[in-house]
């Protein structure tokens, strides 16, 4: 997923969302449909179809739109001129009803929601990942919150489980406050994760590069694993002054806790 979008795009239709609050909405504005993104089957540990998790997206979204809301650095206005047209349709579209956050749904294989969560922002994505290694299904599930510019707002990725017909989203215990929060990890210019081989499966690493303090010019860099100990995933942190932004190397793994 990348990171910035064009940059009069996003100008305009932050005027337009930020215009019109949805209960100055009329009564009889149709709320837009979603339409099917994408799909993942669930399966059981003996591999058998049991469920299929879905993505979807605000209809309005069509591949043209999305491929130009997601794409081009060098574009700082519409893509192409014939296709302002296409643009102020869009932004007229939102005024009137603002767009629907992505929404990821765990259904059976006819079609019943089981269960469901939607999401602040309009694109997404969702692709499986081995973090318990085979037998054990985790699925990323990435929300782009990115605004065409600044450090710290891009994609966004959680990792859900599904058991007993429901989504249960990953945790991690802080080794300081022993407190759980949901796991979140962002590629942006100023941060960014990989994973790498644990003890139990993958863990996951994450960097993020933010001012030391409010009143501080200095810079500070943040390294965080998150590992499974077997029973549960656990977050542990490392910090140190300097400055990484993403056109450098991902840090080297002594870089990070163990």
């Amino acid at each position: 997923m990348t990171r910035r979008s064009p940059a009069g795009v996003w100008i305009a239709l932050a005027f337009a969302l930020s215009a019109i609050p949805g209960a100055c909405l009329a009564a009889s504005d149709a709320a837009p449909a979603y339409h099917l993104a994408s799909a993942i089957p669930v399966q059981d540990a003996s591999g058998k179809r049991v469920a299929r998790l879905e993505l979807l997206e605000d209809a309005r979204l069509t591949p043209e739109i999305r491929a130009e809301w997601r794409g081009a650095d060098a574009a700082m206005s519409f893509a192409e001129p014939s296709q302002e047209g296409m643009w102020n349709r869009l932004c007229d579209s939102i005024r009137r009803q603002p767009l629907r956050g992505a929404e990821l749904r765990l259904t059976t294989e006819r079609g019943r929601v089981l269960d469901r969560r939607t999401f602040e922002r309009e694109l997404g994505e969702i692709a499986p990942i081995a973090l318990y290694g085979a037998g054990r299904a985790v699925f990323a599930v990435t929300i782009d919150y990115g605004i065409g510019f600044g450090s710290y707002a891009g994609p966004t990725t959680r990792f859900a489980e599904v058991s007993g017909g429901r989504l249960h989203w990953i945790a991690s215990y802080d080794a300081g406050s022993g407190k759980p929060t949901e796991i979140r990890v962002e590629s942006t210019l100023k941060n960014d994760w990989q994973t790498v081989t644990g003890s139990a499966g993958l863990d996951i690493l994450a960097v993020h590069c933010r001012p030391a303090s409010a009143d501080d010019a200095e810079f500070e860099i943040v390294y965080e694993r998150y590992a499974f100990d077997g029973a549960r995933w656990v977050r542990t942190e490392r910090r140190e002054r300097g400055l990484w932004e993403e056109d450098q190397e991902f840090p080297p793994l002594d870089r990070f806790p163990r």
